[in-house]
């Protein structure tokens, strides 16, 4: 049995960008990486990281954060996000959740980048 989980294109004039976050559990270190492509697939740009402490939550946001600054950093404004942290996106759907949550700072700066035009 094969299961798949196919990546789609965004629309012409638009770029998606794919993030992912990880949490080394046993060191206590996060990592991730993100990539940028456009309608056809073809890669535009990416970017890696990698902290010393956090969480799995923190992986992912973060990492969501940085391919959203490279994108607009690149001049990139029609952008569609593709992330599978559920808690994420349901945090980031919660303007109350994102005063209240311990990493505030990183999701505060995730919803102005996804605010602008």
């Amino acid at each position: 049995m094969l299961l798949c989980h196919a990546w789609t294109p965004p629309p012409r004039d638009t770029v998606k960008c794919n993030s992912y976050g990880s949490y080394q559990e046993a060191e206590r270190r996060i990592g991730g990486c993100g990539v940028i492509r456009d309608h056809l697939g073809l890669w535009v740009t990416g970017c890696y990281s990698g902290e010393p402490e956090g969480n799995a939550f923190k992986a992912e946001a973060t990492t969501l954060k940085e391919v959203l600054e490279l994108a607009w950093n690149r001049g990139l404004r029609s952008v569609i996000c593709d992330v599978d942290c559920a808690d994420l996106v349901a945090t980031l759907a919660d303007a109350v959740a994102v005063q209240l949550h311990s990493k505030f700072l990183i999701l505060n700066s995730i919803s102005q980048l996804l605010a602008k035009n």
